[in-house]
């Protein structure tokens, strides 16, 4: 009976087992479709600068190329020498080295740099790898030098790794630049403008092969675009005009003698006053010469109406002397005020009276209703005085935190101010060395002429060969002609054609110790070289001394130094 039972159990699950079976279908036979295939991703590839430590690389420059892109290919190379300590080869785009990676910077001949440069407005700035060369270009020279730090954010930031710096085989970047170029109508029949920065978001667009009629007929073009005409005149054999649209101005001043019209634009801003005030006519001008501790420029001249214009101010320790110099010249209980404080240009031995005023509260014992002042583009400090950026800074901050109520204007070439009986000319400014090269910082110094009643004083800041070369080639010696001469650079910057045409009665020489400074001059009765054998008076900053303008010889202070009249 057991065995029946375990039998008839073993059966039933063996039944069970059967019907739980299930039959897979067959599937009509198909192409077998392969695995897909597991890849990596190409490496992108790198184009070697520098290899076991070693540079595999070279910058190149084209050999026209002016001091902007110089200057932007010593700091690149600098830059990429730091890497390892070795020296990056440097060679002109007639003669570059084979084997070497070439990094063009600026205008050259190669087809990859005129390829980017082709490609760029003038706003604008890029790099362009391709084909084992890399080129690295600006809209305008004077923007190179953000290009190349371009490149370096872009490219060069991470260093050097195990030996070996690479860079993308193929790549490109455009970036604009921070400041707005002004779109103005072209001149008809002249050549393609060269386009320099002047700072403070102004442009110059210099034009050759502009005859007058040229000229005039531009004018004309810029009033149908919408520009009305602020100003112009006919100075020292030359054409200038002011023309501004509410958003735009635009100073011209025409060279008839080369043929030539320097167009500079920029932001619209506060133009130079031209004040017809009352005051009295018969009233003196007055010019001081201040006496400072150490050489530098510092001079008050007193208007009809009592208010004053201040030229640079001398070095920190001026301020006190400046203040009392204009409370010493105003009625007792009254506050000086200066119509125009007027900086020949940026160094401190010239702008930093300004920032002495913070000094013992002197600031709060003048009264400055505006600051006058052409300073050049940063591209210029970087290159000519690095260290004049954080000077003039301060000087700037000083302005803006303890007279923020002053304008400032920036003059330009051909400009006329008129305040309290004074016309003050602008014969030059930072603006007329360029697009060429300037020979140093003093070269951005204005050159301006004060009229009164007919008597004259040139003063000329620290003038310079660009300065000297600009005004000989363009200017007239009847405009140059003048009674007082501020000498150039303390005495220091000698030229015979430009002083044989000033031809001064008088001399002013900026320093307290010229003999130490000045080897073509003595403490002796002799001539002053540049002037021949004329007879002179001349004032150095030795000691504080007043004198009228126009003068009678009766009027004058005895001279410091020289020849004495």
């Amino acid at each position: 009976m057991k065995k029946l039972i375990a039998l008839v159990l073993f059966a039933l699950l063996m039944l069970t087992s059967c019907r739980g079976e299930k039959k897979t279908p067959v599937a009509a036979p198909t192409a077998q479709t392969p695995a897909a295939e597991k890849t990596t991703a190409p490496e992108e590839e790198k184009l070697a600068l520098f290899s076991e430590s070693k540079p595999v690389c070279q910058v190149v420059m084209g050999a026209r190329a002016k001091w902007m892109t110089e200057d932007a290919t010593t700091s690149l190379r600098s830059s990429l020498a730091s890497k390892t300590k070795n020296q990056v080869t440097f060679n002109y785009d007639a003669h570059i080295t084979p084997g070497l990676v070439p990094i063009y910077v600026g205008t050259t001949t190669s087809e990859i740099s005129k390829k980017l440069s082709a490609s760029l407005a003038r706003d604008e700035i890029g790099v362009l790898i391709e084909n084992g060369e890399i080129a690295i270009c600006a809209g305008i020279e004077d923007y190179i030098g953000d290009a190349c730090n371009l490149f370096r954010k872009k490219l060069l930031s991470s260093g050097i790794k195990a030996g070996s710096l690479t860079v993308p085989a193929r790549y490109s970047v455009v970036e604009k630049i921070s400041e707005k170029i002004p779109e103005l109508p072209h001149f008809d029949g002249a050549d393609v403008p060269t386009l320099s920065s002047c700072g403070d978001g102004f442009f110059l667009f210099n034009y050759t092969g502009t005859p007058t009629g040229i000229y005039l007929s531009y004018l004309e073009k810029l009033e149908s675009a919408g520009f009305e005409k602020k100003a112009e005149k006919d100075f020292g054999g030359n054409l200038y005009a002011t023309y501004s649209d509410g958003e735009t101005d635009v100073h011209l001043s025409h060279m008839r003698i080369g043929e030539y019209t320097k167009v500079v634009a920029g932001p619209a801003s506060p133009l130079v006053p031209v004040e017809t005030g009352e005051y009295d006519e018969n009233a003196k001008v007055e010019v001081g010469v201040l006496g400072l501790k150490n050489f530098g420029l510092s001079m008050a001249i007193k208007l009809k109406d009592g208010k004053f214009i201040m030229i640079d101010g001398g070095q920190q320790d001026g301020a006190k002397v400046l203040v009392e110099y204009l409370e010493a010249n105003v009625p007792e209980g009254e506050k000086p005020v200066v119509a125009a404080w007027i900086f020949t240009h940026a160094h401190p031995d010239h702008t930093y009276g300004v920032y002495g005023l913070q000094q013992n509260n002197y600031f709060t014992r003048v009264t400055v209703e505006r600051f006058v002042f052409n300073f050049p583009s940063s591209t210029v400090y970087e290159h000519y005085e690095p260290a004049c950026v954080a000077e003039t800074k301060n000087v700037l901050d000083t302005i803006n935190d303890f007279f923020p109520d002053a304008e400032i204007i920036k003059p330009h070439t051909g400009n006329q101010m008129v305040l309290g009986g004074v016309t003050v000319d602008f014969v030059s400014t930072q603006e007329d060395v360029l697009p060429g090269r300037i020979n140093d910082f003093n070269d951005t110094s204005m050159v301006m002429k004060f009229t009164v009643d007919g008597a004259t004083m040139l003063v000329t800041g620290d003038m310079s060969v660009g300065d000297f070369a600009f005004c000989n080639g363009n200017i007239s010696n009847e405009a140059l002609k003048c009674d007082v001469l501020q000498f150039a650079h303390h005495g220091g910057n000698n030229n015979s054609d430009f002083y044989g045409a000033v031809d001064p009665e008088i001399v002013i020489i900026p320093n307290n110790d010229p003999s130490s400074y000045m080897s073509f001059l003595t403490r002796d009765n002799s001539p002053i070289k540049p002037f021949g054998e004329k007879a002179l008076r001349c004032y150095s900053n030795v000691e504080t001394v007043t004198f009228p303008l126009p003068y009678d010889e009766s009027e004058l202070p005895p001279s410091h130094y020289y020849t004495v009249k």
